[in-house]
């Protein structure tokens, strides 16, 4: 017999995964708002707490370093790609504060953002 408790189980996971696609999509759109758990648990009517759990899982990181790894990422993206001042990039990837840009850089990919820039281009 397929069991009440089995069936709620599996709605949760479905849903959980539909939410988490939405979420990714909504970091790929918006990485430079200031997007939170909290704001997100709010728009997708789930407890916050629980949504970082599941985040987690599926991502295998917390959702801030996920949200800080994509913006450095795009920050090293567009430092290959422009001539932007580099207090230029972190403001377009969503960081206001360039010394914590750049310490937030330096612990992704290991150097500065122009030191990044003159070593790939």
């Amino acid at each position: 017999a397929y069991d009440f408790s089995e069936y709620l189980q599996q709605l949760r996971k479905n849903v959980s995964k539909g939410i988490l696609a939405s979420i990714e999509r909504e970091i790929e759109e918006n990485y430079a708002e200031n997007l939170s758990l909290k704001s997100l648990s709010e728009k997708y009517f789930i407890n916050s707490a629980y949504l970082g759990q599941v985040f987690k899982k599926q991502f295998g990181l917390p959702f801030k370093d996920y949200l800080n790894n994509y913006r450095i990422d795009r920050a090293a993206e567009l430092l290959l790609r422009s001539d932007e001042k580099v207090y230029i990039v972190a403001e377009l990837v969503g960081y206001h504060n360039l010394d914590y840009f750049i310490n937030r850089f330096v612990s992704v990919k290991g150097c500065t953002p122009t030191r990044f820039r003159n070593q790939n281009r």
